[in-house]
């Protein structure tokens, strides 16, 4: 009977590992708003644009589409498809494949002059799932990968854009994932306003090296404000630097309302924000210059073994895992016959 016990417990284990494990796999699935991979032209082609966001070009005819792969609709575009202002696709990658996923990673985008951005725009997009303009997350994680071109100041790198919203200063956007101006240093920086006004930032120490990819992520939980950072050096994801953000009434991520078009403020990729206007086609500026992959964006404070470039469990050893949990449960249901 204790053999018959024990053996029970140790299966049973072994099953509530299994789906542990499996469940911890798709989490950071399941909280996906965003995901901008850049897969989607050759190297000859550039971004969608929108003619300095006044109307929308059809798919192919002015760029070509940087899509949602989250399956939300929330489709980024550029201001135009020519010149200073238009993004283009790139084979210059950080890593061949995405770990987490395992998908293939064969393009990111790059700016084609001194003045380049990209935008969401929902009310032209009209997303089928989660609107990313619309969001006013509780916990939050921006993922990106970049290769700055030019360290010479403020670098935008993703933008919640609107005004108005921290009361330090009102000209700031709602959020910026950016290069940071410190003196006559360059350094990574995440810093936002939640709802009830505060403004926090994570400004990493270390200083930006020009031409280095380098993974970010920038994790709220409500209480903690981090930012990770991965140099590709061997040493994974580091902790680069934190602010207790628990004194706040309300840490969530503050919706910045609507602009003066009566559209959400969206997101803005490649360039920062900052201005009293309440026109969205004003106040733009620190663009970044160089090299973007892999944004993606969520509503949960995700883990650092859940970021995109740490490896997952294989296909094979979830195909294990299944097998063991199915043979697990039929030995169990044989023994109470």
């Amino acid at each position: 009977m204790k053999r018959s016990i024990t053996t029970r417990r140790v299966v049973l284990t072994m099953v509530i590992t299994g789906v542990v494990v499996m469940g911890l796999a798709w989490s950071a699935y399941a909280e996906t708003i965003s995901y901008w991979r850049f897969e989607d032209g050759s190297t000859t082609d550039n971004v969608r644009d929108t003619d300095a966001r006044t109307t929308l070009t059809g798919p192919g005819i002015n760029g070509v589409t940087a899509s949602d792969s989250s399956g939300n609709g929330n489709i980024l575009y550029a201001w135009e498809d020519t010149g200073s202002t238009a993004h283009m696709y790139r084979s210059d990658v950080p890593e061949s494949t995405v770990p987490q996923t395992g998908a293939t990673n064969a393009r990111s985008v790059q700016d084609n002059g001194a003045s380049p951005g990209m935008f969401t725009w929902s009310a032209a997009a009209t997303p089928s799932g989660t609107n990313l303009d619309s969001i006013n997350p509780a916990q939050w994680t921006i993922e990106v990968s970049v290769k700055p071109t030019e360290v010479t100041g403020y670098h935008g790198i993703i933008t919640r854009e609107g005004r108005n919203v921290a009361t330090e200063n009102a000209a700031l956007a709602s959020l910026y994932l950016q290069i940071a101006a410190i003196g006559d240093t360059r350094h990574y920086a995440i810093k936002f306003a939640d709802d009830a006004g505060n403004w926090w930032q994570a400004i990493d120490s270390a200083t930006v090296t020009a031409n280095q990819w380098c993974h970010l992520a920038a994790v709220s939980d409500g209480s903690t404000l981090k930012l990770y950072k991965d140099l590709l050096d061997g040493n994974g994801y580091q902790l680069a630097a934190s602010t207790d953000i628990s004194s706040s009434a309300d840490s969530d991520l503050v919706d910045p309302g609507l602009d003066g078009n009566g559209d959400q403020w969206g997101w803005a990729v490649s360039r920062g924000r900052y201005g009293w206007s309440n026109d969205p086609t004003q106040d733009h500026g620190d663009r970044f210059l160089g090299y973007i992959d892999e944004v993606r964006i969520s509503d949960a404070a995700l883990g650092t073994s859940e970021f995109l470039f740490v490896p997952e469990p294989s296909t094979f050893v979830m195909a294990i895992l299944f097998a063991v949990c199915g043979l697990a449960l039929g030995w169990c249901s044989r023994r109470k016959r």
